[in-house]
């Protein structure tokens, strides 16, 4: 209540800001730093149901995950705090109004201030995505613009409805808001990916265009019944008017264009990509032409060929390779002699696939320094072992570490080649040498722990997948824990290993088939079941999935005298 100190004292209640079907948020007082924040816990119903214990759990994890989230346009997490036993998460508080309130007060937005807005989110989405979450609830009313500053923020990533409990990571459905959530969050497991909240961000660009939700809000505009009436070849008349009012509203073509491919129904329709569909709206340059380049910089030199080595660098990290192999190949014509823009010129060919072509880029670089370059020889080893000369590759990995010792990635990269070669000793020792120079390498810990699975040192590879997971999670390492502990017949902790696996990644049928198959070693046929089945609807005609189903259900059918269905339907009895 408003009044009531909380956490020693820390913390003041001034009042209740806003109540969901969740969580309840209140706006707080930090006596210490004197400063105003929002703390939010789950409301007063979630603590009466069932399963509290692991909605707060869950709804803590996923506070940690949003700390991690360092963005100017991400709301903030400070830390968890506890009282009683009640927990609640110490957020930013954003004075201001959300884009929805803003849109009502002032009407619709002007293009150039809308763009600016939407640029805002998407860099923070893009923030989101490479850490392999999604929002999947933006809308206007789930962005705050900061007072006085012309700086969008977003809030609200669906803390304590994200995961309210095991099957919400399937039944999306009850996740985003109708007009903005795109047709696989409709689905009973659906596939999520950046293209999901590109939906959602290009109906709110849509909204803050013409000021109002698609349709005015009509339920005709959902992106469910624009699919049913695309289902029913009328679809295109319906999105017409759509369409209209864009243009009624003095919308670019441009930008039209980029929200017609954002709200595409089908998810390989829509860019793939915030950065995709940021270029579309404008607001991210690409296939910068040479003139431009050279306008942008007045002070650069043209004749100098670190100016279009630079321009390269800058390309390379836009993930435009093309116009950096034209950049720095620009820069060779006036400085040939230079190792590192050969080296460069290559690593852009071999992300074109072109390992020809990037292997002589790395010859002439080699020519230039001496051969005395650790760095060109690393990466003209990398070239050899994509293309499966894993012998080759060593000899350039040694040849890198008779210059340099003390670099770990090369010494990793001499472990997967030996990986691929199946010698697992070499390997392990490969990985040693690269943790003895950085302890806290998860890729070398998770190498090192699949060379001492494949050479039966079980035990060993669970404690060294265990040190990986420490520095990072990852699904395909809890996936391989897994197995390994299935190796070991320690079923109980391999189903942990795979739930967790399954919690970052979803849709992996293998990890559901092995999860099953523990199941079926524990006794636990139903669960067994479960799994399998959960296989199939990922990948139907998965043929390990349907005959290890087969025989779970055969299993039942002997032992019980029922018929699987109806084993299903009396699991109490069963």
């Amino acid at each position: 209540q408003a009044g009531d100190k909380i956490k020693n004292d820390r913390f003041e209640i001034l009042k209740q800001l806003g109540k969901g079907g969740f969580g309840i948020t209140y706006l707080a007082e930090d006596t210490i730093k004197k400063q105003q924040i929002v703390i939010k816990t789950l409301n007063a119903n979630q603590q009466s149901q069932a399963d509290f214990a692991q909605k707060q759990e869950n709804f803590v994890k996923e506070g940690f995950t949003l700390k991690t989230f360092n963005h100017p346009h991400i709301v903030k997490v400070h830390e968890p705090i506890q009282i009683g036993d009640l927990w609640g998460l110490v957020m930013e508080y954003i004075p201001g109004q959300d884009l929805a309130d803003y849109i009502i007060a002032n009407g619709r937005l002007g293009e150039a201030e809308a763009l600016n807005y939407i640029d805002q989110i998407a860099q923070a989405l893009d923030c989101v995505h490479q850490q392999k979450f999604f929002h999947r609830d933006v809308k206007p009313h789930n962005i705050m613009l900061r007072q006085d500053r012309g700086e969008a923020v977003l809030i609200d990533f669906g803390i304590a409805k994200e995961f309210v409990d095991l099957e919400t990571i399937y039944l999306s459905n009850s996740l985003g808001t109708e007009l903005y959530k795109p047709i696989e969050q409709y689905e009973k497991r659906g596939q999520f990916g950046a293209y999901t909240d590109i939906y959602a961000l290009a109906v709110t660009l849509y909204h803050l265009l013409t000021g109002a939700a698609p349709g005015g809000g009509s339920p005709l505009y959902t992106s469910k019944a624009r699919k049913d009436a695309q289902d029913k070849g009328w679809g295109d008349k319906l999105d017409e008017h759509l369409w209209e009012e864009l243009a009624k509203a003095g919308v670019s073509k441009s930008t039209q264009s980029a929200i017609r491919a954002g709200m595409e129904i089908e998810p390989s329709q829509r860019p793939q990509t915030m950065t995709a569909f940021r270029e579309l709206l404008g607001v991210v340059r690409r296939n910068v032409s040479i003139e431009a380049q050279i306008k942008s910089n007045s002070d650069c030199d043209e004749r100098d060929p670190d100016t279009w080595c630079n321009r390269g660098l800058e390309l390379y990290d836009l993930g435009n390779y093309e116009d950096a192999i034209i950049m720095y190949t620009l820069a060779l014509r006036l400085g040939k002699e230079r190792d590192y823009i050969w080296c460069n010129h290559g690593l852009a060919l071999a992300h074109l696939g072109k390992y020809k072509e990037a292997i002589c880029s790395y010859d002439f670089a080699l020519e230039c320094c001496g051969h005395s370059n650790p760095i060109i020889w690393w990466n003209r080893g990398n070239i050899f072992s994509e293309l499966g000369e894993h012998e080759v590759a060593i000899a350039n990995y040694d040849r890198a570490l008779e210059f340099e010792k003390s670099d770990p990635d090369i010494w990793c990269s001499r472990g997967m080649a030996m990986l691929e070669l199946e010698r697992y000793k070499e390997a392990i020792s490969n990985y040693n040498s690269a943790l003895r120079i950085k302890r806290d390498n998860p890729i070398a810990w998770f190498y090192r722990g699949i060379a001492l699975n494949n050479s039966d040192r079980y035990e060993e590879a669970v404690a060294s997948y265990d040190r990986a997971l420490a520095i990072e999670m990852h699904d395909i390492v809890w996936y391989l824990r897994g197995n390994t502990l299935s190796e070991l017949e320690r079923y109980e902790e391999a189903v942990i290993s795979y739930d967790r696996a399954l919690e970052l990644k979803s849709d992996s049928p293998d990890t559901w088939i092995n999860r099953g198959v523990a199941m079926a070693n524990l006794g636990k046929d139903l669960e067994a079941i479960d799994s399998f089945e959960r296989a199939l609807e990922i990948e139907p005609d998965n043929p390990e999935a349907s005959e290890k189903l087969q025989i779970v259900v055969d299993k039942i059918d002997k032992a019980s005298g029922y018929k699987i269905d109806e084993a299903r339907g009396y699991k109490i009895m069963y």
